[in-house]
């Protein structure tokens, strides 16, 4: 049987968003700039914030922010009134910026709302098994911070569990010239090869192979 609702969660930050469901209306949830992002919060545990949504204690620490209730009920009420005007499927698209915590626990949440009020609800979570989140507060005026943190845009080329390579809008980067910060590395093309280097630092200089 078709479900009634399909709920996407994914991460705004791997430009890879969901596909878009066959003839169904669309709504979509941005928590991007809503709700505490966990690894931003210092008084979670190392232990809780590598956890994902869907997690008990990372789902109950999402779902116990300030103003989530009100999102759950908001989006429950929006897609029980569309479902009555209109016989479609609905597809409800919800995202934070790395789709680890925040999307994931709110788009479950909605899911399990839904089918307390006898309504078909299936939850994909496209971007939840993505690299942990860094625990890296931003600096103000650093751009590689920026990237990470604030959604600045950039074209990402590979992602490893504690790092990112993304292409230079101009300049400055060759593809076997890197620089680096505790979150984000750069490059022409996915790097090879690695190196410490101090966070915001210049890009320093390599051979070539």
């Amino acid at each position: 049987m078709t479900p009634d609702v399909f709920i996407d969660s994914f991460g705004t930050r791997w430009q890879d968003p969901p596909p878009p469901r066959h003839r169904t209306a669309v709504l979509s949830i941005n928590l991007t700039n809503q709700l505490l992002n966990p690894p931003d919060d210092p008084n979670i545990a190392d232990a809780v914030a590598r956890q994902t949504g869907l997690d008990p204690e990372m789902n109950m620490h999402v779902l116990a922010t300030p103003g989530a209730d009100r999102i759950v009920d908001d989006a429950a009420h929006q897609l029980t009134a569309l479902l009555t005007a209109d016989d479609r499927p609905v597809q409800l698209l919800v995202n934070c910026w790395y789709g680890r915590h925040r999307a994931p626990a709110i788009a479950d949440a909605i899911g399990r709302r839904l089918h307390i009020h006898g309504v078909r609800a299936v939850v994909t979570h496209h971007h939840i098994d993505k690299p942990t989140v860094p625990r890296k507060y931003p600096r103000p005026g650093c751009p590689f911070c920026a990237i990470i943190h604030d959604g600045a845009d950039a074209t990402i080329v590979r992602a490893w569990s504690d790092t990112v390579a993304i292409v230079p809008h101009k300049g400055g980067c060759t593809p076997a010239t890197f620089s680096s910060s505790p979150a984000v590395m750069s490059a022409t093309s996915p790097p090879t090869r690695s190196w410490p280097a101090p966070p915001c630092s210049a890009p320093p200089n390599s051979p070539t192979n």
